[in-house]
This record gives C-alpha cells, structure tokens and sequence, in this order.
C-alpha cells in the first residue's frame, strides 16, 4: 500500500522536476544567446586582439 503511494509521488515529482528542468534550460539558452549579442556589441572582435599582441 505505502509503495504504491510512494510510487505515485515518484512520479508525480519526476515529472515536475523534468518540467523545471526544461523551462530551466530554455531560460538559460535565452540568457546565453542575449549576453553573446551584447558581448558581441561592444568591443573588437576576438581575432583583431590576438592579431594586435
């Protein structure tokens, strides 16, 4: 009786957590794409530093 309900909630918080996890890494990949933009903006490029040293 008790394993069942255990059972129950292990899935229940299995697939909350794979929820999470994945509005997680869509917010992270957004993230990641807007600070490459605006790294991107400001300064030179990485080629024209290593050229110059």
């Amino acid at each position: 009786m008790e394993n069942m309900e255990d059972r129950q909630l292990f899935r229940k918080f299995s697939d909350r957590f794979a929820e999470l996890k994945k509005r997680r890494s869509s917010e992270i990949a957004r993230k990641d794409s807007s600070a490459s933009r605006s790294h991107r903006d400001q300064g030179p490029p990485p080629q024209k530093l290593f050229a110059e040293t």
